[in-house]
């Protein structure tokens, strides 16, 4: 990574590795069948497009269409090059959710494991602030564009930009993680 943590590098080799291996699975697939290219996306490209994305998930439009392009070419190739339909439409039938959308609720998601109990007593936990008052977390204010766009910042303001009838509460156990992380992604899905 460079000094001033641009990620820009590392969003080109993950999509370069990315579409090597998607070029593979649609080669491999091609005898198989829709659902085995499906299978295989989400088993090897997938993985590589969101391993720890919630921490480099960038913010600059270029490179966000970037990572979508990978999906955005599995998704004309699962279609057989159906240009008819839009790219929602297709991601839709596939049952599949756009990767930022994926990015904002894994964000979401850590801080909710950082203000949880699991992490208590660590640097990490401190910097979430949680309001005693109303138990969600506090807005963290940022002086850059960048620093606005990072991991805590990003993922309370997107907590918070939930309507306050669907805004879950912090999770403690795994069950509570993963009904959490559910109800925030129907609730950013709907916005």
């Amino acid at each position: 990574f460079t000094p001033s943590l641009d990620f820009s590098g590392h969003v080109d080799k993950v999509v370069s590795r990315s579409r090597r291996v998607l070029g593979f699975a649609s080669r491999f697939s091609r005898r198989f069948g829709r659902e085995t290219l499906k299978t295989l996306y989400t088993a090897l490209v997938l993985p590589r497009l969101e391993y720890c994305s919630s921490i480099w998930s960038p913010h600059q439009i270029h490179l966000t269409e970037r990572l979508e392009s990978v999906q955005r070419c599995a998704t004309r190739t699962l279609a057989r090059h159906d240009h008819s339909s839009d790219y929602d439409e297709h991601l839709r039938s596939l049952g599949w959710h756009r990767l930022s959308h994926r990015r904002t609720v894994a964000r979401v998601r850590l801080v909710a494991v950082a203000a949880g109990p699991s992490l208590a007593g660590s640097y990490l936990a401190s910097v979430p602030r949680i309001s005693s008052r109303t138990g969600c977390p506090i807005p963290l204010r940022a002086r850059t564009r960048r620093h606005e766009a990072s991991l805590f910042p990003s993922a309370v303001s997107s907590h918070l930009s939930l309507p306050e009838r669907t805004r879950p509460p912090l999770p403690r156990t795994g069950d509570e993680l993963r009904d959490f992380s559910r109800t925030v992604s129907l609730a950013l899905r709907a916005q």
